[in-house]
C-alpha cells in the first residue's frame, strides 16, 4: 500500500512537480516510509513510500528517459529473475522497468502478484492493474490532453477539478450499486483502470485494453486427491512468499472457514503467525469467538484478540477516521479499522486476510437450478437438498428454491415486472437509506435491474458462470475498500487466498470440487482439513460481530453523532431518508460516515 500520483501533458513541457506535490498531499498516509518526485519533460510522477516487503525500492525510477512509478507486491520473483537474468535482490520496482523494456506493454502476461504501476517514455504513457484488482489505480483525461493519474480518486478529482456524481453518492445510498460497474468513482470523469486491464495514452488519445479475464483458462483433469495436493503445495508456496525473512504473518482471523485455512496452514508448517480477531469473550453465544479460540489454542498461536470494550481508548482516533473516509462505501469498514489499527501497533506493516472466498472457491447460489438445466438433474436436486441441510434448512426448500431458480417464461417475467415495478422502487428504498425522491431522479431501481440483468444473467456453461463470479465488480469493489481502510492505518492489506495462482487452480477444477454434498468452497475445506479444526472447517453456522463494535462506538459517541446528524438534518433530507437520520442502532455509524463524507465532499465539488 504506497501511493502513486502524476501528470503526463501531451502538448507542453511545463513542469508538474508542484500540482503533483499537492495529489501526494491528498493521500500522505500512503507514505510513512517517504515520498519522493521526479519529472521528464512532459511527465511528472510522485511517490509516498510503504515499505511493508523491504522490495519496494526507491521510486519514482527514473532511467535513460523512462519514469517509472508503482504500488507494488510482486510473487513468483524466482521465476520472473531468472527470465529477466537478474539477481533475485532486485527491488520489484526495477524488476517492473526490466520487464517492460523486455516484452513491452505485454511484459502484464509475465507479472504475478498485486501491481498498479505507470510508465512513460518516447512511446507515450503505459499504465496498467493487476488481474483482480488488488491494487487501485484512478485516471482522468482531461480536454488539454493531459491525463492525471493516482492511488486515489480524490486525489485525481481535486487536480482535474471535476464535479461530484449524484449518481455516485445515490449508489452509496443503495448500498449494492457499489460494485455496478468496474469503472465508476464518485467523481465525475473519474474512472478507475479495471482489474487486469493496461491504459495506453499517447499524442494521437487514450486506449483501454484488457488483458487477463479468466477466460483463457482451461479445465484440466485430475484425480480429487491430485486436485488437493496441488492446492495444499500452492496455497502454502503463497504463504511462505508472503512471509519475507524471519518475520511474523499478521493474519486476520474471524472464525470462518477462509482465514482459519490461512492462519492453520501456516501454523501447521512452521511459519511464525500472529492473529488479530475481534471477539465477545463475555457472550458464550458468540459464534465467531468460539471458532477463533478452537484455531489459536489448537496452535498456541500469538493471538490479539480485541473486545468491544478495548476500544474505548481509541473512540476519538475512531471517529475521526470514520470521518475521514476516501469514499462512502467504506462507512461500515470499522472492524476492519480496529483490526489495522492493532496490527500497525504491533509493528507490523502488512495484513493479510481470508477475504470471503465464496466467489472464488464456491458456485453461485443458483448452482443446484444450472444443474437441472444441464440435464443433471439428480446431481441438482441432490445438491439442493443437501445444502439446505448444510445451512439448516428443511431440505424441500431446498428444492423449491432450485426448482424456482429454473424461472418463469421471458414473457411472464416481463409482465410481473411490470406490474411490480412501483413495488420494487418501494422495496428499494425500504432496504436503502436513499429518500424516495432522490431514488427516483437517479433511477435506481432501473440502475439495479440493469446491473443484475448484466451480471446475473445466464451463462451458456458452468465454467463460464464460474469465471464471470471470479470476475464479478464485487470483488474489485471489496478490494478497494480493504485497501482504502488498510491505508488510513499506514498498513497493507493481503489477499493471498485471491493470489492469481490459486484463482486460476480453481477455474481450472470442475465443479464439483467447488460445491459438493451442499458445502459450498469445498476443495478449499478439503484441503484444510489436516490442519484446521473440524468444527471450524466443517462448520454449518455461520455469525459475525462487527456490529458489536459499531453498537459500543455509537454507546461511546453516539450523542455526538446523532446531534451532528440533527444540525445537518436540512442539507441531507433530500438524498437520506429521514428515518435513516433518526436510526438508534449500530447503522447510525454507517450513516454518520456517509453523510460527513457527503457534506464534506460538497464544500469543495459541485454536484453533477
Amino acid at each position: 500500500m504506497s501511493g502513486i500520483a502524476g501528470i503526463v501533458d501531451f502538448f507542453g513541457e511545463q513542469d508538474a512537480t508542484s500540482s503533483v506535490r499537492k495529489m501526494l498531499d491528498v493521500m500522505s498516509y500512503r507514505g510513512p516510509d517517504g515520498r519522493a518526485l521526479q519529472s521528464v519533460l512532459r511527465a511528472s510522477f510522485g511517490f509516498l513510500k510503504l515499505d511493508s516487503s523491504g522490495l519496494v525500492g526507491d521510486q519514482p525510477l527514473r532511467d535513460a528517459g523512462t519514469l517509472l512509478v508503482a504500488d507494488v507486491h510482486l510473487t513468483e520473483r524466482e521465476t520472473l529473475c531468472a527470465a529477466l537474468s537478474c539477481d533475485l535482490a532486485v527491488t520489484d520496482s526495477v524488476l517492473l522497468l526490466k520487464a517492460y523494456r523486455k516484452w513491452g506493454k505485454n511484459c502484464v502476461g509475465h507479472l504475478k502478484g498485486a501491481f498498479a504501476f505507470a510508465i512513460c517514455d518516447a512511446d507515450g504513457l503505459f499504465m496498467a492493474r493487476d488481474h483482480l484488482g488488488v491494487k487501485p489505480l484512478y485516471y482522468s483525461e482531461l480536454p488539454d490532453r493531459r491525463v492525471i493519474f493516482a492511488s486515489e480518486a480524490k486525489a485525481v478529482a481535486r487536480e482535474a477539478k471535476t464535479p461530484l456524481s449524484a449518481t455516485r453518492i445515490a449508489d452509496a445510498l443503495a448500498f449494492p450499486l457499489e460494485h455496478v460497474d468496474k469503472v465508476c468513482t464518485p467523481w465525475r470523469g473519474v474512472y478507475r483502470v479495471p482489474p487486469g486491464s493496461l491504459l495506453t495514452a499517447n499524442r494521437q488519445g487514450l486506449s483501454l485494453e484488457q488483458y487477463w479475464d479468466g477466460s483463457k483458462v482451461s479445465l484440466a483433469e485430475m484425480e480429487d486427491a491430485e486436485w488437493n495436493a496441488s492446492f495444499r503445495e500452492t496455497l502454502l508456496t503463497v504463504l511462505r512468499e508472503h512471509q519475507r525473512g524471519d518475520e511474523t504473518l499478521a493474519i486476520t482471523l474471524s472464525g470462518g472457514v477462509d482465514s482459519s485455512t490461512l492462519v492453520c496452514v501456516a501454523a501447521s508448517a512452521g511459519l511464525p503467525v500472529q492473529t488479530f480477531s475481534t471477539v465477545q469473550d463475555d457472550d458464550p453465544g458468540c459464534l465467531e469467538t468460539r471458532h477463533i479460540r478452537f484455531v489459536t489454542e489448537n496452535y498456541e498461536l500469538q493471538a490479539c484478540k480485541l473486545n468491544p470494550e478495548d476500544i474505548d481508548d481509541d473512540a476519538d482516533l475512531l471517529m475521526d477516521l470514520q470521518s475521514s473516509l476516501q469514499e462512502p462505501f467504506d462507512a461500515h469498514m470499522i472492524q476492519m479499522l480496529i483490526l489495522n489499527l492493532a496490527a500497525k501497533r504491533a509493528g507490523h506493516a502488512a495484513l493479510l486476510d481470508g477475504v470471503d472466498g465464496e466467489m472464488i472457491y464456491s458456485m453461485p447460489s443458483s448452482y443446484p437450478s444450472f444443474l437441472l438445466r444441464a440435464g443433471r438433474v439428480t446431481e441438482g436436486l441432490r445438491e439442493a437438498w443437501q445444502g439446505a441441510i448444510v445451512q439448516g434448512d428443511n431440505p424441500l426448500t431446498g428444492i423449491y428454491r432450485c426448482l424456482r431458480g429454473l424461472g418463469a417464461p421471458r414473457l411472464l417475467r416481463t409482465l410481473k415486472g411490470l406490474a411490480q415495478r412501483d413495488r420494487g422502487l418501494r422495496d428499494a428504498i425500504q432496504d436503502a437509506w436513499i429518500s424516495r425522491h432522490f431514488a427516483e431522479e437517479q433511477e435506481i431501481v432501473e440502475r439495479l435491474s440493469e446491473m443484475r440483468n448484466r451480471l446475473y444473467g445466464r451463462h451458456d456453461s458452468m465454467s463460464e458462470m464460474h469465471r464471470r463470479s471470479v470476475t464479478h465488480p464485487a470483488i474489485c469493489a471489496a478490494l478497494e475498500r480493504y485497501d482504502r481502510i488498510a491505508a488510513l492505518s499506514g498498513i497493507e492489506s493481503r489477499h493471498p487466498l485471491l493470489d492469481l495462482r490459486l484463482v486460476e487452480l480453481m477455474l481450472s477444477a470442475p465443479d464439483h470440487l467447488k460445491v459438493r454434498h451442499g458445502w459450498s468452497k469445498y476443495l478449499l475445506r478439503l484441503a484444510g482439513a489436516p490442519d484446521v479444526p473440524s468444527e471450524v472447517s466443517w462448520r454449518r453456522d455461520k455469525d459475525e460481530n462487527g456490529w458489536r463494535f459499531a453498537a459500543r462506538l455509537i454507546e461511546l459517541r453516539g450523542e455526538y453523532i446523532q446531534d451532528y446528524l440533527a444540525n445537518h438534518r436540512s442539507g441531507l433530507e433530500a438524498c437520506v431518508r429521514s428515518d435513516a437520520l433518526q436510526a438508534t442502532d449500530e447503522t447510525l455509524l454507517e450513516i454518520y460516515g456517509i453523510c460527513h463524507w457527503m457534506l464534506t465532499q460538497l464544500e469543495e465539488f459541485d454536484l453533477a
